[in-house]
């Protein structure tokens, strides 16, 4: 009966084996799926990562193009305000204004006025060209 009980044993460790063996391959399975899930992941963000840094540089590059045209636009503002002072300059100026006159109602300076002066009597000067049709 020893022998019995010794083959008996025998085959329940065995069974005991074929079992863990088993749960330890689906176990196995398992873990590669779901470590090639991870491996996927990984992909997946890295280029959600340089997707992110391509947007990175050109957001960066067109808040450049807007700035640019922001300053761009002011500078356009500017001389047209200034234009229209020069011109207005001009107006006074040939109706006799004093430099006085002409900086205080036109608030250009009189550097600027200076300079309208000279290419005003640089423009009387210069001969007419007439034009042929």
């Amino acid at each position: 009966m020893f022998l019995f009980e010794y083959i008996h044993a025998g085959h329940i460790a065995l069974m005991f084996f074929l079992i863990q063996s088993f749960i330890l391959l689906c176990l196995w399975k398992k873990f590669d799926a779901q470590s090639q899930a991870v491996s996927d992941l990984q992909k997946e963000l890295k280029a959600m990562f340089m997707c992110e840094r391509g947007m990175a540089d050109r957001i960066r590059y067109q808040q450049q193009q807007v700035h640019g045209i922001s300053n761009r636009q002011d500078t356009l503002e500017i001389n047209g305000a200034s234009q229209v002072n020069y011109k207005q300059a001009i107006a006074l100026m040939r109706k006799g204004a004093t430099t006085d006159e002409l900086v205080e109602a036109c608030d250009i300076s009189i550097g600027e006025l200076d300079l309208i002066l000279h290419l005003e009597n640089t423009k009387k000067m210069s001969p007419q060209k007439s034009s042929r049709n």
